[in-house]
């Protein structure tokens, strides 16, 4: 079962500070406060200003950053008929994506290659032909 992701609280951003100015290192850090050692790596590659890391900073950075994330696009017949239509016409994934970002202002009406990608293997194990429109045909 896939793990979700919870934010660091402020509490535990100064526990973070006040082990990293005792000397632990990050997986001591990470054992203490019972996270991974990766979540403390992120953590301070994220938020760490010029001053080192200060955890009301910090937590400002965290914040911004979910508060500006994009949210993600909505998966549209008109958008799904366009990737259709350029990969009809021998269009590369990336390709289309960067044309669709040319000529749509919508940011819901952009798609990235990737996404892309995954919408042809999606439609392929549906049982679907869209792989088959790739330059290589899908191999």
């Amino acid at each position: 079962m896939k793990k979700h992701y919870l934010p660091l609280a402020l509490e535990q951003r100064y526990q973070i500070w006040a082990l990293l100015n005792s000397g632990k290192n990050r997986s001591e850090i990470a054992l203490e406060l019972g996270v991974h050692r990766s979540t403390i790596s992120r953590e301070l590659k994220r938020n760490q200003g010029d001053n080192g890391y200060e955890p009301k900073q910090a937590e400002k950075r965290s914040q911004h950053r979910r508060r500006s994330a994009r949210k993600a696009g909505k998966r549209t017949a008109e958008l799904e008929q366009q990737v259709v239509d350029g990969l009809r016409r021998g269009w590369s994934p990336g390709s289309i994506s960067d044309r669709l970002k040319l000529e749509k202002d919508d940011k819901n009406q952009q798609v990235s290659h990737t996404t892309i990608y995954h919408w042809i293997a999606s439609n392929k194990a549906s049982g679907g032909c869209w792989h088959h429109y790739l330059p290589n045909q899908g191999r």
